[in-house]
Parts: C-alpha cells; sequence; structure tokens
C-alpha cells in the first residue's frame, strides 16, 4: 500500500512498509520475512523527532505493528507508543499523531 500520508515539516527517511499489500496474508511464511521491526521512519529535523513503525515480533504471524514518537534520540521513553493489527489501522494512528505531533 502506498502510504498518502500528509506531511508538513517531516520526510520519509525509510520505508519498506509501501511495499506491503493493504490485505496481506499472515499465512503466507515468504511474506512473513518482510514483516520486520524497521519498516518505515518519518524524521522531522525542526523537532528533533522521529516517528518509527515496525512489525513486533518480526516475522511472526501473532504480532503486529508499533509505533513509537521519539524525540532527541531518547527511546527509552518515547513521547507515545501505539500498536495497529493492519495497514488501514496503521494509517489511520499515523495520520493521527502526525496531526497531533505537528509533523
Amino acid at each position: 500500500m502506498k502510504n498518502k500520508l500528509q506531511l508538513s515539516r517531516s520526510i520519509i527517511s525509510y520505508d519498506a512498509l509501501s511495499d506491503v499489500a493493504e490485505t496481506f496474508d499472515l499465512g503466507d511464511e515468504e511474506f512473513l520475512f518482510s514483516l520486520k521491526e524497521d519498516m518505515l521512519q518519518i524524521s522531522c529535523p525542526s523537532l528533533d523527532t522521529l516517528v518509527d513503525v515496525g512489525w513486533y515480533p518480526e516475522f511472526n504471524p501473532r504480532g503486529r505493528f508499533r509505533i513509537y514518537v521519539i524525540q532527541h534520540e531518547n527511546w527509552d521513553q518515547p513521547l507515545e507508543e501505539s500498536t495497529a493489527q493492519n495497514l488501514p489501522q496503521l494509517f489511520d494512528a499515523l495520520a493521527a499523531i502526525i496531526e497531533r505531533h505537528a509533523l
């Protein structure tokens, strides 16, 4: 699914998520290897903020997308954390985070 995120002050610095079909099959073992911890990163240098998206646990059909909002490289205390089971939920959550943090 090609992402349609509306970014005002941010850039997409890494994107493996756009290659994932909106209706993916968790029963497809080959596809599962594309579900990894590093799938999307949005960077906002002016706010020293990152939005990091990955699949946790990696390669696991029972996993979920996790979203972390990180400021000042403080990975131990994310500003925000969220999860999603599928791409529509993920993009809804990302859109809300982008709006909330003015990214």
